[in-house]
């Protein structure tokens, strides 16, 4: 009895070991945080139509940095997340970035950190 409940162990922390490896958000999933630039936002647009993460940005963020539209890659698609791009960064529509998170909420504004490699 206690070699088949050892048999048992031995197979259930293996495949526990093995689900791990696979889980969203680890190393082999990839950067979480990065993604592609889709959109870059006007002033224009951002005083006119803003989308819902940037909605309640005040007259002088809109003119602190540029803002732009992040395509991320999820296990079932993509989604696309609003960002702010800080003024030494200058970014173009298809250069992959790393943000500072992936979530707009509680106010908080996701922020490009880097860029990691050209459109080009």
């Amino acid at each position: 009895m206690k070699t088949v409940y050892s048999i048992f162990s031995m197979c259930f922390s293996g495949l526990l070991v093995l689900n791990g490896c696979s889980t969203p958000g680890s190393p082999a999933a990839g950067n979480i945080n990065s993604g592609t630039i889709n959109h870059i936002y006007t002033s224009r647009e951002l005083k006119m139509r803003p989308p819902s993460c940037l909605y309640t940005l005040s007259q002088s963020e809109i003119v602190a940095g540029e803002y732009a539209d992040i395509n991320l890659p999820t296990e079932k698609g993509h989604r696309i997340t609003s960002a702010f791009v800080p003024e030494p960064l200058k970014v173009e529509v298809g250069d992959e970035v790393q943000l500072s998170s992936v979530k707009c909420e509680k106010g908080a504004v996701p922020q490009v950190v880097q860029i990691l490699k050209r459109r080009h």
